[in-house]
């Protein structure tokens, strides 16, 4: 019997760096895309149809988040951007590395990950029309899948019991 599933809303969607929660400014296409950086396993068939696997150890994503240039979130990004950027040049390399953290509050899909370091920004076009910037993160490793509810509603509860309160993550002149 068919049923309607539980609504789902991009909007609902958290995305947090750090301490920088990036709810602001996203661009009205796929705001969000992770994907891995390698297959979970390879295989390969034997004469007589055996089949060998091998797990990766490669268990990596790149994270990419797409914004309207001219909202909070973008002018954020861009400047930590330019600080790590700055820092290199000064001799003083950083990884600028953070905990990311992007959940559906339906439980739909979550991506928990201890460190995040941002790799590089699009470039950055001016037009009649408004653009899009993206930036991608490289993420070591994470926990990413979809979780059922009362899973969900734990790594919720954790992210909140790390002091990751939404609305005091950016400064209240950047909201």
């Amino acid at each position: 019997m068919a049923k309607f599933l539980q609504p789902y809303s991009a909007r609902n969607v958290s995305v947090i760096w750090g301490p920088i929660n990036l709810a602001g400014g996203r661009a009205d296409e796929a705001f969000a895309t992770i994907t891995r950086n390698a297959p979970r396993a390879s295989t390969r068939a034997g004469f007589s149809g055996d089949i060998s696997v091998a797990l990766s150890t490669d268990h990596s994503y790149n994270v990419t988040l797409s914004f309207f240039p001219e909202s909070d979130s973008a002018k954020v990004l861009n400047g930590v951007f330019q600080a790590l950027a700055a820092a290199e040049r000064a001799g003083q390399p950083l990884t600028g590395a953070m905990p990311l953290v992007i959940t559906d509050p339906t439980g739909l899909n979550t991506l928990v990950c201890r460190e995040a370091m941002m790799l590089e920004h699009s470039d950055i076009e001016y037009a009649e029309n408004t653009g899009v910037i993206t930036f991608t993160f490289m993420v070591a490793e994470a926990v990413q899948g979809p979780l059922p509810q009362d899973v969900a509603q734990i790594v919720s509860n954790a992210v909140k019991g790390l002091g990751l309160n939404p609305s005091k993550l950016v400064p209240s002149k950047l909201r």
